[in-house]
């Protein structure tokens, strides 16, 4: 599948180019509603210490909760206009599992969002390891320096 669409956005401070079918403005819709919500748990005088990973998960599990709080808002207007409109039959409810498949369609976006976001995770994860490791390196070259300088001097 060809995307026609790519944009720049930031997300907790990383740059990243996401590509989609949708439109520019959408898809930079979407990226802003992440960076508002990690944004706004990023702010909260309880996360100051949160690592980029905590970060992105609790900001998927908002998310996530905005989704099923949406999804009951939407289930309760559902049943509720089934009940006062019980004569009005197919084209109503035609139009309800069109809605509903839309909010499955932008949930699984929100979900593959979130699946890119663990693979970000999860890449600077192994890169700050590689660091860790890098510089553990380069102590014990250091070391070993010093030990051979000692033996010179």
């Amino acid at each position: 599948m060809a995307y026609k669409n790519m944009v720049s956005v930031k997300i907790c401070g990383k740059t990243m180019t996401l590509t989609g079918n949708e439109t520019v403005e959408y898809i930079t819709k979407v990226a802003n509603y992440i960076e508002e919500k990690a944004a706004l748990l990023r702010a909260s005088d309880s996360s100051k210490n949160l690592s980029a990973t905590m970060v992105s998960v609790l900001t998927s599990i908002n998310i996530a909760d905005d989704y099923f709080k949406t999804l009951d808002e939407f289930e309760k207007l559902k049943n509720k206009i089934q009940n006062e409109n019980k004569t009005k039959k197919n084209d109503k409810l035609l139009k309800e599992n069109e809605e509903l498949s839309s909010i499955k369609i932008e949930y699984n976006k929100l979900k593959e969002a979130n699946i890119s976001l663990k693979n970000e995770c999860d890449r600077l994860k192994s890169e700050n390891q590689k660091i860790i490791n890098d510089t553990q390196q380069s102590k014990a070259d250091f070391e070993s320096l010093k030990s051979e300088k000692e033996l010179l001097a």
